[in-house]
Parts: C-alpha cells; sequence; structure tokens
C-alpha cells in the first residue's frame, strides 16, 4: 500500500490492488493521516512500549498476558491527506477469506496536501482495471521480522 500511495502520480490516477488479510486488522485512520497494521504474535519485535524504526515503518510490541500485540504504523501527516471513502475516520479491515478489492487514487491537493482516498470492494471497477496487484500482508510482517532479528 505504502509504495502505491508513493508512487500514484498526479491528480487522478488511482490503482487497484487486492489485499489479502490472514491475520489481524488494517487500520485506516483518516483523523490522523495514518495507516496501521496490529496482530497478535508470539514474537517481540521491540522492547514493550517502545517504538522501533523500520525504514518508514514504526514497530511497537506490547505485552498482553502471554502474547505479543504488534502495531505496524505509516504516518503520513506530513503530505497526504488520508480518507476512506472521502470521510476523515477511522476503518477497521479485518481477515477475511477472500482478498479486498482495494482503489487507492490521488484526489488531488487541497490547500496543504494531497488526498490519497481508499474504496474497498468496488468490483464493478475492478473487472475493467486487468492489472491489480496482490499484496499479502503477511508477506510483509514476516520480511519485517526478518529484519528486525538481523538488529
Amino acid at each position: 500500500i505504502d509504495h502505491i500511495i508513493n508512487t500514484l502520480g498526479g491528480p487522478g490516477n488511482q490503482r487497484v490492488i487486492e489485499l489479502g488479510i490472514n491475520k489481524g486488522t488494517l487500520n485506516i485512520d483518516g483523523e490522523n493521516d495514518k495507516i496501521f497494521f496490529e496482530i497478535e504474535s508470539k514474537y517481540t519485535y521491540s522492547q514493550p512500549g517502545e517504538d522501533v524504526s523500520v525504514g518508514n515503518i514504526i514497530a511497537r510490541t506490547e505485552e498482553k498476558g502471554n502474547i505479543n500485540e504488534l502495531t505496524l504504523t505509516i504516518d503520513y501527516g506530513g503530505g497526504y491527506d488520508i480518507t476512506f471513502q472521502n470521510q476523515d475516520e477511522l476503518k477497521k479491515i479485518s481477515k477475511a477469506s477472500t482478498p479486498y478489492k482495494v482503489i487507492i487514487k490521488n484526489m488531488g491537493e487541497d490547500a496543504f496536501k494531497k488526498t490519497i482516498d481508499r474504496d474497498w470492494n468496488h468490483d464493478e471497477f475492478v473487472k475493467k482495471m486487468p492489472n491489480s496487484i496482490f499484496f499479502n500482508l503477511e508477506e510483509r510482517l514476516n520480511r519485517i521480522e526478518d529484519l528486525l532479528k538481523k538488529k
């Protein structure tokens, strides 16, 4: 998702991706212009309660009994107005047996920053778009896990 947002291009451009979520919850936080992913894990990715930067992603581990809750956050507040279906609200996207179809759009600029919007499950539009991208959050999490183990 981050790669699509950063390479989307000018106003009016949009991309469709298929987003598989097998575990955890993806949060689109329009109020704070952040996207964050929460997942329970037996692994510790940082000292509990401490933020660790992995590129532009902030990883935070919180202990919840015998399990850890990992939150991976990207903050777009400096340059993008993140919305969900044109609304500045918090939208939680949970695991599903089939991938979500996501449209990421550059809605142009307001007085301060670019507006990036996401729409979910727009099947008619997706059928017209031959080149969709599959993005699996579990693969991304495994990559981050590998990077953190090397530190």
